[in-house]
């Protein structure tokens, strides 16, 4: 920093002088640019200029405010001052950046003016906070000191999660605090209608992740029938629960927590809660737990081509009884077990053009049996005696044996007799909870709905 020879003088003229005469001296002295971070050495200069600027400000005003021509009173204002105004300390800068790992650490470090020896420092404690390869967001601060030289005064390095790494100057000594995760949960509520298109586009639109488009059909999968029950316009909501960081962003799977669907028929709304079992589960709004022993259909999203009863066959040109539901869907759709219970036949046949084609057969533990007909692929594992449990993939649909296209042929038997499975369930294996578990239930069912209507709440 240039200095200032002491005035002898009031005359604020005479002072703004000797400034002229110390900023052409500053401005002769050579500036180094710098890389990395940028833009260091303005706002050091600009500091030191505001803050002269403001003192002469004063005394002007002062000078003009005397009616004599004689020196005028300015209080604690002198040159000495005006001299320290030029030596103050520069104003502390601060840069944000982000890099892709923190192996860029020492080559930004390195390019924004840091010695190579605090860079090492820096870059040495920092490293082991990190993984390679993740990502790291910065914030540094710092003065600008003698000559060239950068004064680190305080480095902060995080992940996303908010966890990292805080480092300090304090009389040349380098210390370092870990950070430790600052995440929070939040519930999301959004709702929207039903388009012309499918459920899965009607989800989309109303920006539900897609990883929880499966669990918003199980949850509903007792109550609705979503191939033929569900209609364009046909409201509907959902609740997640969101584990964020400090900056609000998304970190990790959202968790399904509620689930509502309106008809022309009936309304259902679900809640997610753990019960004494320590499984979740879906539950109604009075604690009644959903499950029933036969989902109302083993594949989503697809179309009910044909329906149980007599009907003229395509292939076999004579009228006979349909025993099952046809469910069209493109080949390769995941087909579910319907109930829990043992696989008892597993009948491989890829190249069958008559009859089952590949299909399988289960054994639930009601004593009924469910048959899925026409497959393409079966899952791994399955094979005779292999128990399942319901909602668990089993295979595919597609078009082997007597099929004019892909679909899934199913069918419900009850004591060796062929059922309809649109009206048959099983028998009513739900069950509502008491005593503490309802409570609870009821305390999770009431938080959520508080965030339903606030739309985005914080979870305790």
């Amino acid at each position: 920093m240039a200095s200032l020879a002491t005035i002898q003088s009031y005359d604020p003229r005479a002072w703004a002088g000797a400034w002229e005469q110390a900023r052409a001296e500053e401005a002769s002295t050579p500036q180094r640019q710098t890389g990395g971070i940028g833009g260091l050495s303005k706002p050091v200069l600009l500091g030191g200029g505001v803050a002269l600027a403001a003192l002469l400000g004063v005394a002007a005003w002062s000078f003009s405010g005397s009616d004599t021509g004689e020196a005028a009173e300015f209080g604690d204002v002198t040159p000495e001052e005006l001299q320290d105004a030029l030596e103050e300390e520069p104003p502390l800068v601060t840069r944000t950046f982000r890099l892709s790992g923190v192996a860029e650490l020492q080559s930004t470090l390195t390019a924004s003016g840091f010695e190579p020896t605090l860079v090492q420092q820096l870059v040495t404690a920092a490293s082991p906070y990190f993984s390679a390869g993740e990502q790291v967001r910065g914030t540094l601060d710092f003065v600008s000191g003698d000559g060239d030289s950068l004064r680190l005064s305080r480095l902060d390095l995080r992940k996303r999660d908010s966890s990292g790494v805080v480092m300090t100057m304090d009389g040349g000594e380098l210390s370092v605090s870990p950070l430790s995760a600052q995440l929070s949960q939040q519930v999301f509520a959004r709702t929207g209608r039903m388009d012309d298109v499918s459920i899965y586009t009607s989800l989309l639109k109303a920006e539900i992740p897609n990883a929880l488009i499966d669990d918003f059909f199980d949850s509903l999968a007792f109550d609705f029938d979503f191939a033929r029950e569900v209609e364009s316009n046909d409201p509907f909501e959902v609740a997640y629960r969101q584990t964020v960081n400090e900056q609000g962003e998304p970190l990790g799977a959202p968790e399904l927590v509620y689930a509502s669907l309106t008809t022309p028929t009936r309304t259902a709304n679900v809640y997610r809660f753990v019960d004494e079992d320590g499984e979740p589960a879906w539950f109604d709004t009075s604690g009644q737990n959903i499950r029933r022993a036969l989902m109302r259909t083993p594949v989503d999203g697809a179309r009910i081509s044909s329906r149980f009863g007599m009907r003229h066959h395509p292939i076999y040109n004579r009228s006979r009884l349909h025993g099952g539901v046809d469910f069209a869907a493109p080949t390769g759709t995941d087909i579910f077990a319907s109930g829990s219970g043992v696989i008892e036949v597993a009948r491989w046949a890829p190249n069958s053009t008559r009859g089952n084609g590949s299909y399988i057969a289960i054994q639930h533990d009601n004593g009924y049996r469910t048959l899925y007909l026409h497959m393409h692929a079966f899952a791994d594992g399955i094979a005779p005696g292999v128990r399942v449990e319901q909602g668990q993939v089993i295979g595919e649909v597609g078009s082997t044996g007597g099929s004019t296209g892909p679909h899934l042929h199913y069918e419900v038997h009850i004591d060796g007799e062929k059922m309809d499975p649109m009206t048959v369930q099983g028998s009513d294996e739900r069950t509502t909870l008491t005593g503490d578990s309802l409570r609870q239930f009821e305390s999770t069912r009431d938080e959520i709905d508080l965030a339903r209507q606030l739309g985005v709440q914080g979870a305790t």
